[in-house]
């Protein structure tokens, strides 16, 4: 999501984040297998604008969980997130 913007969504990420902790945490640990396998600046381009918007965060979310299962077992990977300019920013 980025530190930055978690910082400008402070109410929100501690009301939001905070009550689905589990989530996020899982979150992180999924976001850790893509990026060895990955790299972190695609994954930033690819999922921080669905991350930060309400309408796909959840759909987000699993979809990074079933990637990440998928690439911890998987001897090639690839990553390809179709993006549409209709994210809204939370």
């Amino acid at each position: 999501m980025g530190e930055i913007w978690l910082k400008r969504k402070k109410i929100w990420a501690e009301e939001y984040i905070g009550s689905r902790i589990t989530w996020y945490k899982q979150l992180e640990r999924d976001i850790a297998i893509l990026s060895s396998r990955v790299g972190s600046d695609r994954l930033i381009k690819c999922y921080q604008p669905l991350l930060r918007d309400k309408k796909s965060i959840w759909t987000t979310l699993y979809e990074i969980h079933v990637a990440a299962l998928i690439a911890s077992i998987s001897t090639e990977f690839e990553l390809h997130v179709p993006r549409g300019d209709q994210v809204e920013e939370l």
